[in-house]
């Protein structure tokens, strides 16, 4: 009798597919701007070990590819999502390096997506 009230309780319960996922994540990159227009092209190499923070506080360091990954930064609010400010930590760019794009980067964050942001850094001439 309880295994069967349970299979109906299953079956009669919101699968977690059917609800809209509450967070959005956040993937990236750091890399060197070769050509200085802001955009990572084929051959532009990312850079490790670069801090980036968030608003809130939370610290994420680039991978051995200059990626980055941040699951659930906050809940996006209201219908239209919220915006999402992450800045990259200049002090932990290699010696030379300056910042090509905008720093920080603000982008808009809407529930269950992955939005992509990039940081470009050249060598100052």
């Amino acid at each position: 009798m309880f295994a069967r009230a349970l299979s109906l309780l299953l079956l009669l319960a919101p699968s977690a597919a059917a609800q809209p996922l509450e967070c959005s994540d956040i993937t990236g990159s750091v890399f060197e701007d070769r050509n200085g227009n802001g955009y990572q092209d084929p051959g532009e190499p990312g850079l490790p070990g670069v801090r980036l923070a968030t608003v809130s506080g939370l610290l994420v360091s680039t991978d051995a590819k200059g990626r980055f990954h941040i699951a659930c930064p906050q809940a996006p609010g209201g219908p239209f999502g919220s915006a999402f400010v992450l800045k990259l930590d200049t002090r932990t760019l290699p010696t030379g390096y300056r910042v090509t794009t905008e720093n920080p980067r603000m982008v808009r964050l809407t529930r269950g997506k992955v939005t992509h942001l990039a940081f470009g850094v050249s060598l100052k001439r």
